[in-house]
């Protein structure tokens, strides 16, 4: 026992069977960390799973969809107030979009087609939700840690989902 806990336990602010079930209690509701997960930060791409799968189910040709698969990109996501840009260099084609967070903003994509696009930040997570002209609904969520990005994308009703795995650079 601490000298704080016998000082405590003297002052009969903490009695001898509630001391336990109280640093229990503490123990397990309190969470630390040494750093400050942000989202944001450059990252290079480092495998997919369900990538080609994912594409197709949406109706991009299957040749194409496997050289989109066959890509590396570099992804660069930058955060400036309530304004979002995601920059992705594939150094065959590139592309970038800019979100202002909690507005619908025209997302255009390389394959001349515009989606309607509402980003969010909660804690180390964006989460952006698209609608296409033909009114197909999806998400990408973004999921930032020290050492890389995970990008999930799902269309909504849709049965396939897909992985991007990039690592911090």
């Amino acid at each position: 026992m601490t000298g704080i806990q016998a000082r405590l336990l003297s002052l009969r602010v903490l009695r001898p069977t509630n001391y336990h079930r109280h640093l229990a209690l503490h123990q397990s509701t309190c969470k630390f960390s040494t750093t400050k997960m942000s989202v944001g930060g450059t990252f290079q791409h480092v495998k997919n799973e369900n990538f080609v799968e994912y594409l197709t189910a949406l109706g991009v040709p299957e040749d194409k969809a496997k050289l989109a698969d066959s890509f590396k990109p570099k992804l660069q996501v930058v955060v400036d107030g309530k304004k979002v840009s995601v920059n992705s260099d594939s150094g065959v084609e590139n592309s970038s979009s800019t979100f202002t967070l909690g507005e619908e903003v025209d997302e255009p994509l390389p394959n001349n087609i515009t989606l309607k696009s509402t980003a969010k930040i909660d804690g180390s997570t964006l989460t952006v939700t698209s609608k296409s002209p033909k009114g197909k609904s999806g998400s990408r969520v973004f999921k930032f840690s020290d050492s890389e990005l995970v990008v999930t994308l799902s269309e909504d009703g849709g049965s396939v989902v897909a992985k991007r795995f990039y690592k911090r650079v």
